[in-house]
């Protein structure tokens, strides 16, 4: 079994928001990327980015880190990709269920498994009250909330899988969390 480990963190929204948020230069890259249009859970959207995030008070940011379970790059990404939605997700829409209002940024959906999003072929979502955006396709920078959680991230230069994938996510509340400890004790 490949291993997995998490980091959190639960700090105010205003806090993430002034420090990590870069919604131009975050929107202006995703528009490089081939999902960009064509994912329900990639912008553009059909909502105002620069105000999605009203109403919410405090964040919890986890930081999950994925042993590459192989050496090519591809395969690798995807098979750690999978690995930690299949974690994650579950964990997230139970804290969905638990703290009303809440909501979740994920890692790259993967809600329709192998087939393509509808979205690329101008459908509605096949999964609307499931798919989330990622917290960098609404502005935030991963590179500096990876350093908030004590983390590093690897990048591949050659094709070669680095030694650990770094997946960040988040859950958005309107209402006060609990310690970090608390609050993830169901991810181990």
């Amino acid at each position: 079994m490949t291993a997995m480990t998490h980091k959190g963190v639960v700090m105010p929204v205003s806090d993430y928001v002034a420090g990590y948020r870069d919604i131009g230069r975050f929107i202006a890259l995703c528009q490089q990327c081939q999902r960009y249009g064509k994912a329900w859970s990639c912008p553009p959207f059909d909502y105002d980015v620069e105000h999605c995030l009203d109403g919410y008070t405090q964040v919890l940011l986890v930081g999950t880190q994925v042993a590459a379970p192989c050496a090519d790059l591809m395969p690798a990404a995807r098979q750690a990709g999978a690995m930690a939605w299949d974690r994650l997700m579950p964990f997230y829409y139970g804290l969905e269920r638990r703290y009303p209002g809440a909501r979740c940024c994920t890692v790259s959906c993967r809600l329709c498994g192998d087939e393509p999003c509808s979205r690329a072929a101008g459908q509605p979502c096949r999964h609307p009250q499931l798919a989330r955006p990622s917290l960098e396709s609404i502005g935030f920078d991963m590179g500096k909330t990876a350093q908030l959680l004590g983390l590093d991230m690897q990048w591949s230069h050659d094709g070669t899988a680095p030694s650990h994938f770094t997946f960040i996510t988040g859950l958005f509340s309107p209402q006060p969390l609990p310690a970090v400890e608390e609050i993830m004790a169901p991810l181990g």
